[in-house]
């Protein structure tokens, strides 16, 4: 268990960053659908702001699992 503990503690940073991160993109994706909702129609500014944090939404969550793939795969290793 005290190993688990030193590999979190380790990838702290990185997993608080990918959550910042994440939750700015998902703060403008919702900005930008509110956007789109309230104006019955989108322009480019809004359209990029829907598309582009969706897209950082994604990769950053990607990110996220994959920390916590590696450190499950350090403690349990395969067979």
């Amino acid at each position: 268990m005290d190993y688990v503990e030193r590999l979190l503690k380790a990838t702290r940073m990185e997993r608080i960053a990918y959550l910042v991160v994440t939750s700015l993109s998902a703060a403008i994706l919702l900005v930008s659908a509110g956007t789109l909702i309230w104006n019955k129609g989108a322009d480019t500014p809004t359209l990029v702001g829907l598309f582009g944090s969706t897209g950082v939404v994604t990769i950053t969550t990607a990110q996220i699992l994959r920390v916590w793939s590696d450190a499950i795969r350090l403690v349990i290793p395969k067979p």
